[in-house]
C-alpha cells in the first residue's frame, strides 16, 4: 500500500466516522454562541446560582488546589472565607501557615489592579474583624499568629 493510497483510506475511514455527528457552532455567531450558553445555563445553572456560602467553599477548595494561579474571584472569596472551614477535612485557611502566605502573595500581585487588589484587601479585613470576634482564639492558637500576621499585613498595605 503506497502512503497516497493510505491516506485516502484513513481520510474516507474518518469521514465515515464523523459524517453523522452535529456539527458545532461556528466561531463568531454571537447570537447563536449566546443562546447556546444561555440553553446550558437553564439546564446546569450558572454562576449566580450559587450562594455566598457556596461559592466561598468552591473557592476556598479551588485555591487550595490551584494556589498562586487562582483567578481574582477565587482570591476574593478564599479571603472572605479566611475562618470558614474547608470541604471535606474541615480545615481553615488561617490556620495552614504555608497556605495563607500564598493567599497574601497572590493578593500583593493584584497590586497594579487596584479594584481588585481593593476588593480582596476589605474581603481580608472582613475575615480578619470575623476572627478577631470569635472565641477561643488567643496565646499559642494557630489562628492567633497567623491571625496577628493578617493584620500586620493589612497595615502594611
Amino acid at each position: 500500500m503506497t502512503a497516497d493510497t493510505a491516506l485516502k483510506a484513513l481520510e474516507q475511514c474518518l469521514y465515515e466516522t464523523l459524517k453523522n455527528r452535529p456539527r458545532q457552532l461556528a466561531w463568531g455567531d454571537l447570537p447563536r454562541m449566546q443562546a447556546s450558553l444561555a440553553a446550558v445555563r437553564a439546564r446546569f445553572g450558572g454562576r449566580s446560582s450559587l450562594t455566598r456560602a457556596q461559592r466561598i467553599a468552591q473557592s476556598l477548595m479551588a485555591f487550595r488546589l490551584q494556589g498562586k494561579k487562582a483567578q481574582f474571584l477565587t482570591l476574593k472569596y478564599a479571603c472572605a472565607g479566611l475562618t470558614q472551614p474547608m470541604a471535606g477535612d474541615s480545615r481553615v485557611l488561617l490556620e495552614d501557615e504555608a497556605l495563607l502566605q500564598t493567599l497574601l502573595q497572590a493578593i500583593d500581585a493584584l497590586r497594579p489592579d487596584p479594584r481588585r487588589f481593593q476588593a480582596c484587601r476589605q474581603a481580608l479585613r472582613d475575615a480578619c474583624q470575623q476572627a478577631m470576634r470569635e472565641a477561643g482564639i488567643q496565646g499559642c492558637h494557630p489562628q492567633y499568629r497567623n491571625l496577628q500576621r493578617l493584620q500586620r499585613f493589612l497595615q502594611m498595605i
